[in-house]
């Protein structure tokens, strides 16, 4: 990443913390609480040699009240995806996300990002390096097993993703897995990820994350 990049991605970063922090209140409801999450991923190609780190830090408070056990979450992010084997960026964004927790087992939310996308220049010359794109993501989640160390859920999630530059879908992942919950601040998902990037090629993906709330 050149160093003007990176500064101008960090600059985004501190910006969406500095704005949230006069939001940050004692409240008796847990949901309403502001938090810091890291996720941490691995993911590993079936069968090929596409293999990257993802890193996501995103900021989560519920400043709306939609019902009486309802809050809407508004969520500013960053996340990079480094491809162990170019040693090169795969794409970057930053974006905020608004959603809301339907049932105990049904999310929706959708988010505006800014992509910085690197590697997939080099395989589709034409495609545009940086971008505005809409993301549409639904996630369920249901009990699996509770042992002593840890509880299990199973977890179903797609996100579509629209270019607004191009007017135009053009990727759809799909994942399926389980999520251990060591207690209520870290979760470790185990799973399988499908990319569609539509009218282009598909890639399976073993995943594994850990995830931290502060």
């Amino acid at each position: 990443m050149r160093k003007s990049r990176f500064f101008e991605v960090m600059g985004i970063v501190v910006i969406c913390i500095i704005v949230n922090v006069p939001f940050v209140k004692a409240d008796d409801s847990a949901e309403r609480k502001v938090k810091f999450r890291s996720e941490q991923s691995l993911r590993l190609e079936d069968g090929k040699d596409d293999n990257s780190c993802v890193s996501r830090y995103s900021i989560h408070r519920y400043p709306v009240k939609i019902t009486e056990n309802q809050n809407l979450l508004l969520s500013p992010f960053w996340e990079g995806d480094w491809n162990f084997d170019s040693e090169d960026w795969y794409r970057r964004e930053i974006g905020l996300e608004a959603g809301l927790q339907l049932t105990k087992f049904l999310y929706i939310g959708q988010s505006f990002n800014y992509i910085w996308r690197d590697r997939e220049k080099f395989v589709w010359p034409d495609e545009n390096e940086e971008f505005s794109e809409i993301e549409n993501r639904i996630e369920l989640k249901t009990r699996f097993y509770d042992w002593r160390v840890c509880k299990a859920q199973i977890y179903l999630f797609n996100e579509y993703l629209y270019n607004i530059d191009e007017g135009q879908g053009y990727m759809n992942v799909s994942r399926i897995g389980i999520m251990l919950k060591i207690n209520d601040r870290v979760s470790i998902p185990i799973g399988w990820r499908h990319t569609d990037r539509i009218h282009k090629y598909d890639s399976d993906y073993r995943e594994i994350s850990v995830i931290i709330d502060f």
